[in-house]
């Protein structure tokens, strides 16, 4: 079984080192920010490595529509200089201990992890 841990840090990691605050925590997200979720993969596919495809949500603070999309777009861009970006679709993120929910935008991502342990975008 892969390291499910490892892998999701390693996009944290990435999303980190491109200055974009990011965690794989929803209690220590901090908007502007990326919440990253656990990867989907192949888990039989580990002789070249893995192909893993994250959930990710870019979010801002809720201050108001208007002003929430025009800080959602310079953050989506981060994230897509970041990483693969397959798709972004407009989606609120709804925190598990309540509170109004967040503005932002569910990113999928595709993530290439190679046998060495080596991260490709």
């Amino acid at each position: 079984m892969a390291d499910i841990g490892a892998l999701t840090r390693e996009v944290v990691d990435l999303l980190t080192a491109a200055g974009i605050t990011a965690t794989a925590d929803p209690r220590d997200l901090n908007p502007p920010g990326v919440l990253v979720g656990p990867p989907s993969f192949e888990p039989h596919a580990r002789l070249a490595g893995i192909t893993a495809t994250y959930t990710l949500w870019a979010v801002v603070p809720n201050a108001g529509r208007l002003a929430a999309l025009d800080a959602l777009g310079p953050l989506v861009d981060q994230v897509c200089a970041a990483i693969r970006v397959d798709t972004a679709i407009p989606n609120d993120l709804l925190m598990p201990d309540g509170g109004d929910p967040l503005p932002g935008y569910q990113l999928t991502a595709t993530v290439r992890t190679c046998e060495n342990g080596d991260t490709r975008k």
